[in-house]
């Protein structure tokens, strides 16, 4: 250990040791002659104590590392048993295999690693998200018997029986998603309600070897559901009635369902109640929170007259894919739900009126979707930016011009911005949102525009993350230069790394190759 020496004066010197003065402030013994060198090292910085990692990670006990490393992924722990014999130990842990989730490696792993690490936890997980495993095929030998929340979405290849072993062992299950398997039928439901009867969420979307019968006799007798999604699932009448009768239903997904009518969701939100009473203490509330019935197509719009003031705790509302939405409709339920954050108004014919009076009455709104309506324009959008604090706001395919975008830019708030295929929107307005974002970097518009144009942009994004500032101001004066001497349509149709001169836009990095442009659509659009 390296010491520090320091001279003696005075009466130390005489006693042979080290009296350490302090400063006046601090004490009245101090004499009034202490010498100043004294004073100036008692307030000298002391050097810093240097701690070698490899002697103290040796030196804390084993419970101490194993809370250190709960807190990494499961594809982290994985590479920590690959280190050295004493981090395999720690990590064989049941503890730190309560949750298995393999969403961020799934696909470069194989199968018998996968069962190998599932065979290793299946004591001890509670949390297993095994999602877009499509290389699982054997779960013959796989014992799970502590699951409470599971995910097996994208397991094409799990057989029904396979699926019933492993609901049958775990009678503590809340949580299940099986959407989109085939494996999911009627003799798998009728297994999973006899086997876990207090499931609490339940996500068989896209699942259509469930028949209606065997979905209402279901719905019955999982009494506890608060998440139920069946989007295109075959649905009955007596299936909304028994929908009624879940009473701490929270969120509830029928999205493309072919069979609802508007007078299903009477029967749903009312049950056996008389429709229309107007008496407060005799109105009906449910407790939905999140209700999704978009591209339902035999739906006209009326049932929103069911929703008048029985859903008032409604945060989450879409609506997407009905062409026969109108205006009247929202501007009914607008007043009624001043709990609402999120709403999806795609590929509807509604006007900017809805969208005014969305803004004046759900105050609370955060996340509109408004993208493929071609009758909404300027009004509505700036009507909502100016009322609502929005944090995300898609607009593709939309009558918009750069109002908007000149609004956005002049307003503190971050925002995702979404503006595809608006072909009223230029490049001076998509400038005036990167010039917002140098000027106020921590109110920083994230924006999707034109496959030519989301280059420049994405670079300018990436060097305000980094704190370039003077960087991404370069970025917007080299583009305008770029802009007013080249042709605009020549850009929207993408521009080479030749063309755009000194634009550096990291060319390692992932760029956005664009999205499906229209929904429903037997063509392909070109930008």
């Amino acid at each position: 250990m390296a010491s520090l020496t320091i001279p003696l004066h005075g009466e130390d010197a005489q006693r042979g040791f080290l009296s350490v003065p302090r400063p006046r402030a601090q004490t009245l013994n101090t004499p009034v002659g202490t010498p100043a060198d004294e004073l100036q090292d008692y307030f000298a910085p002391k050097p810093p104590i240097l701690i070698d990692a490899a002697w103290l990670w040796a030196h804390l006990p084993v419970e101490v590392k194993t809370h250190i490393l709960s807190f990494l992924s499961t594809a982290d722990k994985v590479r920590c048993m690959q280190v050295n014999q004493e981090l395999r130990d720690i990590v064989s842990n049941g503890t730190l295999w309560q949750t298995l989730d393999t969403s961020s490696f799934y696909a470069r792993i194989s199968q018998a690693q996968l069962l190998r690490l599932i065979h290793r936890a299946a004591p001890f997980v509670q949390v297993l998200n095994l999602r877009g495993c499509t290389q699982l095929r054997d779960t013959a030998s796989v014992q799970l018997t502590n699951l409470v929340n599971a995910s097996f979405e994208g397991c094409r290849f799990f057989t029904t029986a396979s699926l019933a072993r492993l609901v049958g062992q775990n009678s503590r299950l809340q949580a299940l998603d099986v959407s989109g398997l085939s494996a999911v039928n009627d003799s798998f439901l009728s297994s999973l309600c006899l086997s876990c009867s207090g499931l609490v969420a339940l996500n068989i979307n896209y699942c259509r070897n469930v028949s209606a019968q065997c979905l209402d006799t279901s719905i019955k007798r999982l009494s506890n559901l608060r998440d139920l999604r069946i989007a295109e699932c075959r649905l009955t009448r007596p299936a909304m009635r028994s929908l009624n009768e879940l009473s701490d239903l929270q969120r509830l997904s029928m999205s493309g369902s072919v069979d609802l009518r508007d007078e299903w969701i009477q029967d749903l939100i009312y049950g056996k109640h008389e429709y229309g009473l107007t008496f407060p203490e005799m109105r009906v509330r449910r407790p939905l929170v999140h209700l999704d019935l978009s591209r339902c197509r035999f739906l006209d719009g009326s049932f929103t007259r069911y929703l008048l003031g029985t859903t008032p705790n409604l945060e989450k509302l879409e609506l997407a894919g009905f062409h026969q939405l109108r205006d009247h409709a929202i501007d009914c339920m607008a007043p009624y739900l001043t709990s609402l954050t999120h709403i999806d108004l795609s590929d509807n014919r509604i006007t900017d009126s809805c969208l005014s009076s969305l803004a004046r009455h759900c105050l609370k709104l955060r996340h509109v979707q408004v993208s493929h309506c071609p009758n909404v324009g300027d009004p509505g959008v700036l009507a909502l930016i100016g009322a609502l604090e929005l944090t995300h706001l898609e607009c593709d395919n939309t009558r918009i011009s750069n109002n908007v975008l000149s609004a956005i830019a002049a307003k503190p708030c971050a925002m995702r911005l979404s503006i595809y295929d608006c072909p009223n929107v230029t490049w001076t307005g998509v400038l005036s949102i990167l010039t917002a974002n140098s000027q106020r970097p921590e109110h920083m518009t994230r924006l999707k525009t034109f496959y030519g144009w989301q280059r420049p942009v994405d670079g300018h994004t990436k060097r305000i993350l980094r704190g370039e500032i003077a960087a991404a101001r370069e970025v917007e004066r080299a583009w305008a230069r770029y802009m007013m001497d080249g042709s605009e349509e020549a850009m929207r149709a993408g521009a080479t790394a030749a063309d755009l001169g000194l634009l550096d836009f990291d060319e390692e990095s992932t760029r956005i190759i664009g999205r499906e442009r229209r929904r429903h659509s037997r063509s392909c659009i070109l930008m």
